[in-house]
């Protein structure tokens, strides 16, 4: 299996810039990952790779160990295949995602102090100690959620928190506004193990029927 490394436009692997994911001559060795590679977003400086494809091929793992990086999914879909618990590995950095999906048949583990935030759907078993908010919509965690990761509701309006898999929270969830809502799907299961303190009347929990 091959590894592709991002280095972004006039950048190398060891200080990457921001930068397109099509693009060829972004990545080390040239050509945008192909279907079985093992993707490393890495280097010491800050950039953001933006996913600016519909759709990735079906990657064997993906890692981000750089603590300024940003993988961007925006409205695409992030198709990793691999079968290990740590598929997606981010031991550095966030992701975050606006409307789109990340496909992961193996799972994602988010390490402490490492985020991933936003709106979609994330369709991967999640474990580790990192922190994973719904923010500006629907965050749709679809796949087992380990009692090490935090979960998170943004005050953004129409910040929805979704859970249509098995998860445990780490710690309590922060309710201040009518903005956020906990959602529990038809298939979903929550435990939180800290007491709740609720300090906004507004505030929304919703359980699918």
């Amino acid at each position: 299996m091959a590894t592709k490394t991002w280095k972004g436009p006039s950048g190398s692997t060891a200080t990457p810039t921001s930068g397109n994911w099509n693009r060829s001559s972004n990545w080390s060795p040239y050509g945008v990952p192909a279907a079985g590679n093992d993707v490393v977003i890495g280097g010491t400086s800050t950039y953001a790779l933006t996913l600016n494809v519909s759709a990735t091929a079906n990657l064997n793992s993906l890692t981000i160990n750089d603590s300024g990086a940003t993988l961007a999914v925006g409205i695409a879909t992030l198709n990793v295949t691999g079968q290990s618990t740590t598929a997606i590995n981010v031991t550095a950095g966030q992701i975050t995602i606006a409307g789109g999906k990340i496909n992961d048949a193996g799972g994602l583990a988010l390490a402490s102090g490492t985020f991933l935030s936003g709106r979609g759907t994330v369709a991967a078993s999640l474990s580790g100690g990192g922190t994973i908010t719904a923010s500006g919509g629907t965050l749709d965690l679809a796949g087992t959620v380990s009692s090490g990761i935090n979960l998170a509701i943004a005050t953004a309006s129409g910040s929805d928190l979704k859970i249509d898999g098995t998860a445990t929270a780490a710690s309590a969830i922060s309710f201040s506004s009518a903005n956020q809502t906990l959602e529990i799907g038809t298939t979903g299961n929550l435990t939180i193990g800290a007491a709740e303190n609720v300090s906004s009347a507004k505030s929304n929990l919703m359980a699918a029927r």
